[in-house]
């Protein structure tokens, strides 16, 4: 196993944010176990789908908290790249210490971490899910133009002005008698079709992102497609068709500059799939395992880490 100086993380000056804690689930003494990255400015909250139908197979999974994440923004502008492969590699080699086998997930900017650890250690096996390889935003070019002008994207929104000065009250008026009669049923309820249950929430996140992160975000995309022929691991690569911000087309691209040669996975029959397979999940966007298309989702990670 290959070992990497890493720079010591940063401390934290805010707390963690409610629901954006690290977690780990599932039996301490599994033979397999599984790192779980969550993506760019977001949490450990928006990994659970994984981790419960991971743990619910007897899979250990640890699910960290990135440095710079989860806490406030100002935390995260302190940090970089190398800070957040730091984090999850420290939690790789725990998990990696403890278990026979270890996978390594990621989602977003966490696939593109997880394959960073593929890269330098010899995990079991890679699933990278919606990690895009560009940002496809046109702006993106001049942002060290836009990082000297401010500091979040987007904009930090102008400071709330002192309400005006309230008139003088307008002499009473006479009231109008009250209604006694009930409201008619059109009013009381609500409007046909509409739901009265809340949305799914998807992720414990910033708002707003550091302009220097996301430069940095760039560099680490850069230095993940320079890695990628040293990836040997079996490499699952889940994509969905409606996502502009990681299309398809990137998945592809890993499956088609992975390192090694193309063969079966260990320790399955000669019918078994091959170690390298782009999955596209064609009803899904960037976060596939809140869409139409979770089960298959779910059920390819649940396939590939605990079959």
């Amino acid at each position: 196993m290959n070992q990497h100086r890493r720079p010591e993380p940063r401390a934290r000056t805010a707390p963690i944010m409610p629901g954006a804690e690290p977690y780990a689930m599932g039996p301490a003494g599994a033979e397999v176990g599984c790192l779980v990255v969550h993506g760019f400015a977001g949490s450990p909250y928006e990994m659970r789908p994984f981790a419960e139908r991971l743990a619910a197979r007897g899979v250990y999974v640890d699910v960290p908290l990135l440095p710079g994440h989860g806490t406030s923004v100002e935390d995260m502008s302190r940090t970089s790249f190398p800070d957040w492969v730091a984090g999850a590699e420290a939690a790789y080699l725990g998990l990696a210490a403890r278990h026979r086998r270890t996978f390594v997930l990621g989602f977003s900017m966490g696939g593109l971490i997880a394959l960073m650890l593929a890269a330098r250690h010899q995990v079991d096996g890679v699933v990278v899910i919606s990690a895009p390889l560009r940002i496809r935003d046109p702006r993106a070019r001049f942002l060290p133009l836009i990082a000297l002008v401010r500091k979040y994207e987007p904009p930090t929104p102008p400071a709330p002005q002192p309400p005006p000065v309230a008139a003088p009250p307008a002499p009473p008026q006479p009231q109008p008698k009250p209604v006694t009669a009930p409201l008619p049923p059109s009013v009381a309820m609500p409007l046909a079709g509409q739901s009265e249950t809340r949305p799914e929430r998807r992720t414990v996140s910033y708002s707003q992102k550091p302009v220097v992160c996301i430069r940095s975000l760039m560099r680490l995309m850069q230095a993940v497609t320079a890695e990628m022929p040293r990836v040997q691991a079996p490499l699952l690569a889940i994509y969905g068709a409606n996502d502009h911000t990681a299309p398809p087309e990137d998945g592809q691209w890993l499956i088609d500059h992975a390192g090694g040669s193309a063969g079966k996975a260990p320790g399955r029959d000669a019918g078994a799939e091959t170690l390298r397979r782009l999955v596209v999940l064609e009803d899904s966007d960037h976060f596939g395992m809140f869409g139409p298309d979770r089960n298959r989702l779910l059920g390819e990670v649940e396939a590939f880490v605990g079959g």
